[in-house]
């Protein structure tokens, strides 16, 4: 599946690679670049074969790019709806071994009025509760802010350099995405 994505960004780098009626186009050429800056910055936390790594955001380009960042750093991406309750929440974190998120900041924190999502309202409740079991080891990565926007979360977001470091290649063997 690289092997072809990589063959069309080589091709057709300008024409639409995503189209969202709400955002906008993504081109070959900047899925490849942007997921390849997911890609690093999971490899660099320690992402690799079969590890876990959450999505919580809505379906957008920025979910489409999270999800290829994953399978090219070598980790298997497991969507977390906003929506969910709290405690479905808790238990997919648990039950799946998740330690890193993938979000954007609006989604995960909440827009401060009331049609906070369930994910905002259940990222206060770990905020209050430091000690419980999902909070420990949990790191946020949120793909549409800048460090030091939200010095309350132990997060990390998209770093600006474009570094091209090799990606992990996919195989059948390997564990792609987690659906509960």
């Amino acid at each position: 599946i690289e092997a072809l994505f990589e063959e069309q960004v080589e091709r057709t780098p300008d024409s639409a690679a995503v189209e969202s009626h709400a955002a906008g186009v993504l081109t070959y050429r900047e899925l490849h670049e942007r997921s390849k800056k997911v890609a690093l910055l999971l490899k660099e936390i320690g992402v690799g074969v079969d590890r876990v790594v959450g999505i919580m955001m809505e379906r957008s380009l920025e979910m489409i790019t999270a999800i290829w960042g994953i399978l090219k750093a070598g980790g298997a991406y497991l969507p977390i709806d906003l929506e969910y309750p709290r405690e479905r929440i808790d238990f997919i974190i648990k039950d799946s071994g998740a330690g890193i998120l993938l979000s954007k900041g609006h989604e995960i924190i909440g827009k401060g009025d009331d049609s906070e999502t369930e994910a905002a309202h259940w990222l206060k409740n770990l905020r209050k509760e430091r000690g419980s079991t999902v909070c420990e080891g949990i790191e946020f990565i949120l793909l549409d802010k800048e460090p030091g926007d939200f010095k309350t979360l132990p997060y990390r977001s998209i770093p600006p350099k474009n570094n091209t470091g090799p990606t992990q290649p996919i195989s059948p063997t390997r564990l792609c995405y987690i659906i509960y």
